[in-house]
């Protein structure tokens, strides 16, 4: 009887240790699942979005120049198609904001690129007064400091999503 005993015990000990394994292997493939998850529903989107909104506004300065100085509208075409696809961006990585935090800095972005936006319309108005030089002057110091405080708020952004857990 003893040795049924006791291989009675070793085999409830090793189903016991088995069974412990296997809880917490099931707990940590769940955490990876949701970890993987959140990769690619939040953090994978995020980033394409904050890196195509940063990387397209030296294309949109450059367009803005070519607009102004060659008064050319496929110019000016190119430049609103390029400022919605960027407005498009900057809503959809709103919708994927998961800290305060980013909401504030995703904010100062929106802020500083409609701001351009408005710099941008008053320097063709200008344009269209015939006030060419005005507009050029307003080009050179507000429009381009107002894309530096987008790309700015952008990389910062992306910087404090990098150290969210």
């Amino acid at each position: 009887m003893k040795l049924g005993v006791k291989l009675f015990l070793a085999f409830s000990l090793v189903l016991g240790v088995l069974f412990v394994v296997g809880v917490l292997s099931l707990r940590a493939l769940d955490r990876l699942v949701a970890v993987n998850r959140d990769i690619t529903t939040r953090t994978l989107p995020a980033v394409r979005h904050v890196s195509a909104a940063h990387d397209a506004m030296p294309g949109l300065a450059r367009l803005e120049a070519r607009m102004l100085i060659l008064r050319d509208a496929a110019y000016a075409a190119a430049w609103k198609e390029r400022m919605a696809q960027v407005r498009e961006d900057l809503t959809r990585l709103s919708l994927l904001v998961t800290a305060p935090s980013q909401t504030v800095l995703l904010s100062e972005a929106r802020l500083a690129f409609d701001a351009y936006e408005q710099v941008v319309a008053r320097e063709q108005e200008l344009t269209a007064r015939g006030e060419r030089q005005r507009a050029l002057e307003v080009a050179q110091t507000e429009s381009s400091g107002l894309i530096e405080r987008v790309e700015s708020a952008l990389v910062r952004y992306d910087l404090f999503r990098a150290r969210i857990p």
